[in-house]
């Protein structure tokens, strides 16, 4: 087998997930990765001046491989305007992705803005809007690739791909990415409504720079939907749908609040979610005077599962505010 052949079987295994080619990472526990849904969602929800929020999901682990690892933190800094809600956010991410047992590398680099602007003056209605630039690279790792041109006249040679040619180990471009955002908080019920556009600035990919192909553009589609009983709890509704190329991944969720005790900031948050056609996912998080730790593990139903039994996926989020507003 040639090498050119098992380093375009790599990349195209790195882009599968959930059969898209190409796909963004995503998460399950996506509100704790907020500039990888939606940019105009930087500072939505936040209470203080700084929030650091982080993400941390192996993918189809088990049954004797390790395919995709994602980590992500995202850092915001929110600069209140007026008593109104008026407010200017400042957001950076960085985001690595390792597939194959670390052959294949990506990391992303964003830096941008939001601004969020009261439609009245308590502030129940609000519009947001972000722009987000991203500097992305990718490296192939070949030294760490397995093919049979490495049996030979002495055996096995685990080093022997390290020296084989490869036009393309290294590569990257700049992106731009773009998102719109309404948001309403009553009393008792509040609700979200946002879509975004990954991608805009086209950017280009190859495996060996002759043969550069555009990346698809991603458009999200994202929504919650919260009601707040008397007793101070919160169940919360959580949608997105994610295009890219001709596939699309649905994700729907629903959680509870509850508080813990009569001090603010004192929460147990518990629900289960499920992406069509890949998983269910139940998860869990706990908020303790600006920490919040949170878990998920899913129940993976995708078609990957017939080619590898034992395969399961876990998400770990981690989120602190500080400073005041």
């Amino acid at each position: 087998m040639k090498l050119q052949k098992v380093l375009f079987a790599i990349i195209l295994l790195a882009g599968q997930q959930s059969g898209l080619w190409a796909q963004d990472p995503f998460y399950s526990q996506p509100q704790r990765a907020p500039l990888a849904l939606n940019p105009a969602l930087a500072g939505e929800g936040q209470t203080s001046a700084w929030r650091v929020q982080g993400n941390i999901r192996s993918q189809w682990w088990g049954g004797g491989t390790q395919p995709y690892k994602t980590s992500s933190v995202t850092l915001e800094h929110r600069i209140s305007l007026n008593d109104a809600g008026n407010a200017l956010v400042l957001a950076g991410s960085f985001q690595n992705e390792a597939s194959n047992g670390g052959i294949l590398k990506s990391n992303y680099a964003s830096l941008g803005a939001a601004y969020h602007m009261a439609l009245d003056a308590t502030g129940q209605h609000r519009i947001a809007a972000g722009l987000l630039g991203t500097y992305a690279n990718r490296l192939l790792n070949i030294a760490e690739a397995t093919t049979q041109t490495q049996f030979g006249s002495f055996g096995f040679m685990r080093g022997s791909t390290a020296y084989d040619p490869v036009a393309a180990q290294k590569y990257q471009y700049w992106d731009v990415q773009a998102g719109l955002g309404y948001s309403y908080t009553g009393g008792q019920w509040s609700w979200h409504l946002g879509g975004a556009l990954f991608h805009a600035a086209k950017p280009q990919e190859s495996t060996t720079h002759d043969d550069a192909y555009e990346l698809p553009k991603r458009k999200v589609v994202e929504g919650t939907l919260g009601y707040r009983n008397r007793q101070g709890g919160k169940w919360m509704l959580r949608s997105n749908v994610q295009w890219q190329g001709e596939h699309a991944v649905q994700q729907v969720a629903v959680d509870y609040q509850l508080p813990i005790g009569e001090e603010a900031g004192r929460m147990l948050l518990f629900g289960a979610g499920h992406r069509f056609g890949d998983a269910y996912f139940p998860y869990v998080q706990l908020d303790w005077q600006g920490i919040s730790v949170g878990m998920s593990y899913d129940a993976i139903t995708s078609p990957v599962r017939r080619f590898y039994n034992k395969v399961q996926s876990a998400e770990l989020t981690l989120a602190y505010n500080f400073g005041k507003k």
